[in-house]
C-alpha cells in the first residue's frame, strides 16, 4: 500500500491513498483485490488505473516496477505487496508496508488496508504537528530575538520604532501605532458593559502611575508607521483613557480589540471609530487589532494597534480596491503573538525608562557634587564643567583623525560619556582638603598678614613714643633753646624709619602675592627680617618672624611645600571617593581617568609619578583642557589670567619637556584657533541632560 498526493490540489490539501501491488499473472491476487469490497467502496472506481490518485498498480513483474518506481518518488509510500515472495531489491522492499500471500482473504486485505489508513493518519498528523512545532519553535525563537534586541535599546524612540516595526512584520499589518500613559490624577471612571466577545478580550488592568482611587488622564501618541503612507508625518497628541475611543478603551479597561470591518463593527461597542485620520490622508482602515501593553506588575503603560493585515506584505493600499483584495481580518494567532510582544515591548519601555530615570538621577548627583566642590572653592566656579566640554570637543577632534598616532583610535558613545564624567568629577577630591589651604591665594593667610602688618604699626608706634620720650628728658635736661634743635633731628629720624617701614611693607606685600619674587624685593624682605622692636613687655622681637620670611620667600604660588602636599593629595581624595561608586561597566575607567589629570608623561606628574606607557588617552585629554582653563581662567583671585596665546605658549613649553601629549596638544592648538574655547559648544548626543544653565 502507498500513499500518492492529489496532483490537481494545492500542497495544503494533497490527500494520500493506498495502493494495493500485485503482479498481472497472479489470478489470484488479482481476484482477491476486486473483490475487496473495502477498497471498491472507498478506492476503486471501476476502471484502470485513472491519472489522479493511484489504487491499484498491477505490474508485470518486479522488474516492471522498479522501472516506475522513479514515478512514486516523494509519495509516503504503504504498499501491500500480494506476493508470495519478497521483493529482491531493497529499495522496493524498503518501501513495502506488508506482504500477503496471494491467497490471502478479503476480510483479512480489507483489514490490512484500514491498518495502512490508520498508519497514513497518524503520519500525517505527526507531519502536521511537527509543523507546527517548528513554526511555532520559530515564532518562540524570533520573540526571543525580539526580547533580546529591545532589551539591548535604550534609547525611547529607537525602541518604539523597532516594537512597531516587529509587531508588523510579524502580522503582514500595513500600518501601526503607539500610545503611551501619561499619569494624571483623574479618578477612574465607571465601567461600561464588556464588549462582544468577538471584538474583545476580557481582564481589568491596572494602569501605570494608578492607584485604587487614581487613574491616568492621558494616552500619548507617541510613533506610528505606515507602509502606504511612507512620508506620513508623527504629530503628537493626547487621547484621553476612557471607552470613547479604541486605545482609550484598550488602556482603561486592559481588553485587547480585534474588528475585522472597522467601517462596519459589531453593534454595541462603547467606542466610536475615528475616521479623521483616514479622510485626511486618503486611507482606508479595516481591520484593526489593538491590545494593551502591560509591564511585569500587570500595569498598562501603553496601547500597541496595528491596521490592516495584508496577504502580501509588499503591498500597497493605494485604492479601496486595493483593500479589498489584500487586506484580512487579524487571526487569533496574530494576537496572541502580539500580546506576547506587547508584554516584552512593556518591560523593555519600563526598563529603559527606569534607566533614563537612573541617568537623571545620577546626572543630578554628578552636577549636585560639581556644584558643591564649586561653592567650597567660588574662585574655580565653572572650571568642571569647562573642561568636561573642552574636554569632550578634543576628543571629537581625535575620532575625526585619519593619520598619525591617533588614527586607530575611536571613542564610543559609553567612552565619551564616561570621559565626561571624569573631567566633571576630577577635582571631586577638593572637599578633603582643608578650606584655609584650598582657599590660599596669598603667601600668608589673611590672619597672619593683618597680625604682620599691626606688628609694623606697633613698631611705627613704639618709635614715635621712644623719641618723644627721649626729647621730654633733653627738654628738662637742657632747656628749650637746645631742645628746638634736638626735636627738628628727633622727627627727621622717626619720619626717616617710619619711611623704611613703609618700603619695606610694600615689599611684604608684593613678596606676599603668588607671583614670581623680584630680587629686590627679596633683597628688602632679607632687610626687614633683620630688624627688631620692643614689646609692650620691654622684650626686644623680631619684626618679621622666621616663619613669615619662610612663607613670604616662597619663589612662586602661595603655597608652602606642606600645603602643597596637601593640595596636591586632593587627587588621592578623588580616587578615593570615586572609588566608592558602583559604576556600571561602561563606566568603570572614570575613577582611573580622573585621579590622573595631574600625571605627566615624564613622569614629573603627581600623585604617582606615573609614565607615558600608564597614563591613559582620556587621561592626556583632562590635563591638557585642565591646565588651559586654569591658566586662562579669570575667576582666580591668587593669579591673573593669562592670554590664549600666553597660554598655549605655556602648554609648549610643557610639551617640549615631554610632560603633555604633542599630537593632542596639536589638535588642542587647532581647536582653540578655531575659536572652540570661546563659543557656545553643541550640545552632543553623549549628552543625557542640557547643562547649558549650569555651566
Amino acid at each position: 500500500m502507498t500513499t500518492k498526493a492529489d496532483s490537481s490540489a494545492e500542497a495544503a490539501c494533497k490527500q494520500e491513498v493506498p495502493t494495493i501491488v500485485c503482479m498481472q499473472d497472479d489470478d489470484a491476487a488479482c481476484a482477491a483485490v476486486k473483490g475487496c469490497c473495502k477498497l471498491n467502496r472507498m478506492f476503486w472506481d471501476g476502471g484502470a488505473a485513472p491519472d489522479g490518485p493511484l489504487q491499484v498498480l498491477v505490474a508485470a513483474s518486479e522488474e516492471a516496477l522498479a522501472r516506475r518506481w522513479p514515478q512514486l518518488q516523494g509519495i509516503d509510500l504503504r504498499m501491500i505487496v500480494l506476493s508470495d515472495a519478497c521483493f529482491r531489491d531493497p529499495v522496493l522492499d524498503a518501501a513495502v508496508f506488508a506482504y500477503l500471500p496471494k491467497e490471502t482473504p478479503i476480510p483479512h486485505l480489507e483489514r490490512m488496508i484500514e491498518n495502512a489508513l490508520e498508519d497514513m493518519t497518524r503520519n500525517t498528523l505527526c507531519r502536521e504537528l511537527a509543523e507546527r512545532l517548528r513554526v511555532s519553535s520559530e515564532e518562540i525563537d524570533e520573540l526571543n530575538r525580539i526580547g533580546v534586541a529591545l532589551s539591548a535599546e535604550h534609547r525611547i524612540p529607537k525602541l518604539l520604532e523597532m516594537i512597531l516595526t516587529k509587531a508588523r512584520q510579524i502580522t503582514a499589518a500595513d500600518a501601526g501605532s503607539i500610545y503611551l500613559v501619561e499619569p494624571g490624577p483623574e479618578a477612574i471612571p465607571p465601567r461600561s458593559a464588556a464588549l462582544p466577545r468577538a471584538a474583545t478580550g476580557h481582564s481589568l488592568p491596572t494602569v501605570a502611575g494608578s492607584d485604587s482611587n487614581a487613574h491616568p488622564s492621558r494616552l500619548r501618541f507617541s510613533w506610528t508607521q505606515n507602509d502606504t503612507l511612507s512620508l506620513l508625518p508623527l504629530e503628537e497628541m493626547a487621547v484621553e483613557i476612557s471607552e470613547s475611543s479604541i486605545a482609550g478603551y484598550v488602556a482603561f479597561t486592559g481588553e485587547y480589540v480585534q474588528l475585522d470591518d472597522a467601517y462596519n463593527p459589531p453593534p454595541g461597542l462603547p467606542f466610536t471609530i475615528n475616521r479623521s485620520f483616514d479622510l485626511k490622508l486618503g486611507y482606508h482602515t479595516k481591520s484593526i487589532l489593538a491590545v494593551p501593553m502591560r509591564n511585569e506588575k500587570d500595569e498598562v503603560v501603553g496601547v500597541l494597534q496595528l491596521m490592516n493585515c495584508k496577504r502580501e506584505m509588499a503591498a500597497k493600499l493605494t485604492s479601496y480596491v486595493a483593500v479589498s483584495a489584500q487586506v484580512r481580518p487579524f487571526s487569533a494567532h496574530h494576537r496572541e503573538l502580539i500580546m506576547s510582544l506587547a508584554s516584552q515591548a512593556a518591560i523593555a519601555l519600563q526598563n529603559s525608562r527606569l534607566l533614563r530615570s537612573i541617568e537623571t538621577l545620577f546626572e543630578g548627583f554628578v552636577d549636585a557634587s560639581v556644584i558643591a566642590i564649586e561653592e567650597r572653592d567660588p574662585t574655580t566656579c565653572g572650571h568642571s564643567f569647562r573642561v568636561a566640554q573642552l574636554a569632550l570637543v578634543l576628543a571629537e577632534a581625535v575620532n575625526r583623525v585619519s593619520t598619525g598616532p591617533w588614527a586607530e583610535i575611536r571613542f564610543t558613545p559609553s567612552q565619551m560619556k564616561e570621559l565626561r564624567y571624569a573631567a566633571l568629577l576630577h577635582d571631586f577630591g577638593k572637599v578633603g582638603v582643608r578650606e584655609n589651604v584650598l582657599l590660599k591665594a596669598a603667601k600668608l593667610y589673611p590672619a597672619q598678614l593683618e597680625l604682620l602688618r599691626q606688628r609694623f604699626q606697633f613698631a611705627k608706634r613704639t618709635a614715635e613714643a621712644e623719641s618723644l620720650r627721649q626729647q621730654l628728658d633733653f627738654l628738662l635736661a637742657n632747656g628749650v633753646s637746645a631742645h628746638r634743635s634736638n626735636a627738628q633731628q628727633a622727627e627727621a629720624g622717626i619720619r626717616e624709619y617710619w619711611e623704611r617701614l613703609d618700603r619695606l611693607w610694600e615689599a611684604i606685600e608684593q613678596a606676599n602675592r603668588s607671583t614670581l619674587t623680584s630680587q629686590r624685593v627679596c633683597s628688602e624682605l632679607a632687610e626687614a627680617a633683620s630688624l627688631g622692636f620692643t614689646g609692650v613687655d620691654g622684650v626686644p622681637s623680631a619684626l618679621v618672624t622666621e616663619e613669615e620670611t619662610r612663607l613670604l620667600a616662597i619663589a612662586q604660588g602661595s603655597l608652602d611645600p606642606e600645603e602643597r602636599t596637601q593640595i596636591e593629595a586632593h587627587v588621592i581624595y578623588t580616587e578615593r571617593f570615586l572609588s566608592q561608586i558602583p559604576w556600571t561597566g561602561d563606566l568603570q575607567n572614570v575613577t582611573a581617568i580622573a585621579a590622573g589629570h595631574h600625571e605627566k608623561l615624564n613622569g614629573t606628574g603627581y600623585p604617582r609619578r606615573l609614565l607615558a606607557a600608564d597614563i591613559p588617552v582620556q587621561t592626556r585629554i583632562i590635563t591638557i583642557v585642565d591646565m588651559f582653563d586654569a591658566l586662562t581662567a579669570s575667576d582666580r583671585p591668587y593669579k591673573k589670567a593669562v592670554s590664549t596665546e600666553d597660554a598655549l605658549h605655556i602648554l609648549r613649553a610643557e610639551v617640549n619637556a615631554g610632560a603633555i601629549d604633542a599630537n593632542l596638544f596639536e589638535l588642542f592648538v587647532e581647536l582653540i584657533r578655531e575659536g572652540t574655547h570661546a563659543g557656545e559648544l553643541q550640545e552632543q548626543s553623549f549628552f543625557t541632560t542640557d547643562r547649558s544653565a549650569v555651566a
